[in-house]
């Protein structure tokens, strides 16, 4: 149980995690993304099995991801930790043994659209990481799949930018997706913000 608080600590939203962390030691060393990213989906299956709110309804924390939207506060799992179990522990050991049936919700959800305030967040940031690499390839192999995939877990992707100023609709016009740019349109990606020449996409 020591362990699934550790996994809570640093794979909860930052304030919350900062709660927990701040009691269990004096300083944190935060990684900047490649494996330490990778790791996270380990810790935060072990926390879920403690403190199921961390992935509710998902046993395996497939939809687990990282966004710079708002979380919802969830009600702590530890004030119903009586329930029965066994439910939860029969979805867990089917999703192991099945991870492709684990995925098949992602194909319904929704990509939620985040608010004005928090694009304009995202936009103003310019840079070269690994979302944004993972972004252009989806585009460039026209993979809307994949390209959705990414924005249901992590709906900030629709507005990310690159170094030069150019993002996921600049790239989808440039490259003719019209399915892309329509998803992404939906999203409120905007078609009037200029690169680092100057530019846009219209």
């Amino acid at each position: 149980e020591h362990i699934a608080l550790l996994g809570r600590a640093l794979t909860s939203p930052e304030k919350e995690g900062h709660r927990i962390a701040h009691h269990l030691a004096d300083y944190v060393l935060a990684g900047d993304g490649g494996d330490d990213l990778a790791k996270c989906l380990h810790l935060v299956r072990i926390a879920n099995y403690f403190y199921r709110h961390m992935c509710p309804g998902d046993p395996t924390c497939q939809s687990f991801g990282f966004s710079v939207s708002p979380c919802r506060s969830c009600a702590d799992f530890s004030a119903n930790h009586a329930e029965d179990d066994s439910e939860y522990q029969r979805k867990y050991h089917e999703n192991l043994q099945n991870p492709n049936r684990a995925r098949e919700p992602e194909a319904k959800k929704r990509v939620p659209k985040l608010s004005e305030e928090t694009i304009d967040v995202v936009n103003q940031v310019w840079d070269d990481t690994e979302l944004t690499s993972a972004v252009n390839d989806f585009i460039a192999a026209d993979d809307f799949d994949s390209l959705r995939g990414l924005l249901v877990k992590m709906p900030e992707a629709a507005h990310v930018q690159s170094k030069d100023g150019r993002g996921p609709m600049f790239w989808a016009h440039e490259k003719g997706r019209t399915r892309m740019v329509n998803a992404l349109r939906i999203l409120g990606a905007r078609e009037n913000v200029k690169e680092a020449q100057g530019r846009t996409t219209l």
